[in-house]
C-alpha cells in the first residue's frame, strides 16, 4: 500500500512531501480559531472583536493549510504561465505581475488605515494584542499572496537563504508565532493572569 501512495504521490508531483509542517501547523491554528472563537464561555470575557479577528483567521488558516497541502501556489504559477504563453502574453507578465503587486500594496495600505480607525474605538490592552495577531495573521497573508504573484524580485527576496532557511520559512513561521503569542496572551488577560 506504501508503494503504491509513493507511486502516485510521485505521479502527481507529491513525491516530496518535506514540507509537512506547513499545512499541519496552518490546520492547528484555524483549529485553535475555531474553538477560540465559538466558545460561549471565552466571549463573556474576551471582546467581540478578538472573537470576530479568531472567526475571521480560521478560514485564512485553512486555505493556507490546503494551498500549502497542494502547492497551490506552484500550480497557479505553472497554469498562468501556461495561460499567458497561449495567449501570446507570456513576454508581458511581468507588467501584469507589477500590477497585482501593486494592488496587493494598496489593499494592503488601505486595511491598514481602517485598522488604525478601528484601534482609536478599543482600549490600549485589547488594541495591542489584536494588533499583534493582526500583524501576524497579516505577515502570513501577505506571504501567501506573494507566492501567487511569484514576481521575480520578491522571489528573490524570498527564496533568499538566512541562516540555513529561507527568509520565506522566517517570515512565516514569525508571523504564526506572533498571532499565536497575541492569542495566548490575550487568552491569558481574559481569565485575569496578565
Amino acid at each position: 500500500m506504501n508503494d503504491t501512495l509513493q507511486v502516485f504521490f510521485s505521479a502527481e508531483g507529491w513525491d516530496d512531501l518535506s514540507d509537512w509542517p506547513r499545512p499541519l501547523a496552518y490546520a492547528l491554528a484555524a483549529m485553535v480559531c475555531a474553538l477560540l472563537g465559538t466558545s460561549r464561555n471565552l466571549a463573556l470575557r474576551t471582546s467581540p472583536r478578538i472573537h470576530q479577528l479568531w472567526l475571521g483567521l480560521c478560514p485564512l488558516y485553512l486555505l493556507i493549510a490546503a494551498s500549502s497541502l497542494v502547492r497551490g501556489d506552484v500550480l497557479w504559477v505553472q497554469w498562468a504561465r501556461k495561460l499567458f504563453r497561449e495567449q501570446h502574453l507570456y513576454e508581458q507578465r511581468r507588467l501584469f505581475q507589477l500590477a497585482a503587486l501593486l494592488t496587493l500594496v494598496l489593499l494592503a495600505w488601505a486595511a491598514w488605515q481602517q485598522c488604525l480607525r478601528m484601534q482609536s474605538h478599543t482600549t490600549c490592552h485589547v488594541s495591542v494584542l489584536r494588533n499583534m495577531i493582526l500583524t501576524g495573521a497579516g505577515g502570513t497573508l501577505s506571504l501567501y499572496l506573494l507566492r501567487y504573484v511569484s514576481f521575480h524580485h520578491t522571489d528573490l527576496a524570498l527564496n533568499a537563504i538566512l541562516l540555513g532557511h529561507s527568509v520565506a520559512s522566517w517570515v512565516e513561521y514569525a508571523s504564526l508565532g506572533l498571532a499565536a503569542l497575541g492569542t495566548g496572551l490575550q487568552l491569558l488577560r481574559s481569565y485575569g493572569h496578565v
